[in-house]
């Protein structure tokens, strides 16, 4: 999280991207998401990047991160914490 930080220092937009969520395990993502958002990601990418799930266990996955990640209805908006699903 030391990057996100940094990046902060320079820029108000900083993206976190964690990489193949898919196949990811689900506690793992929950506390490197939760440590991004409060290192200072305004956005947390959260791509299936090997195309390991079927669309709708993904969004399964999805729901379940937003709603376990610490981040509420603020920051879990476009701008803020769990926003975009890139595959």
């Amino acid at each position: 999280m030391h990057a996100v930080k940094h990046a902060r220092k320079f820029v108000d937009d900083v993206e976190f991207y964690a990489e193949d969520t898919g196949r990811s395990d689900q506690e793992f993502l929950v506390r490197i998401i939760e440590a991004a958002v409060k290192a200072g990601a305004t956005v947390v990418n959260i791509p299936d990047t090997m195309g390991y799930n079927m669309p709708w266990d993904f969004g399964v996955r999805i729901r379940d991160l937003r709603g376990r990640c610490g981040c509420g209805r603020s920051a879990c908006g476009r701008r803020d914490g769990v926003s975009r699903v890139r595959d």
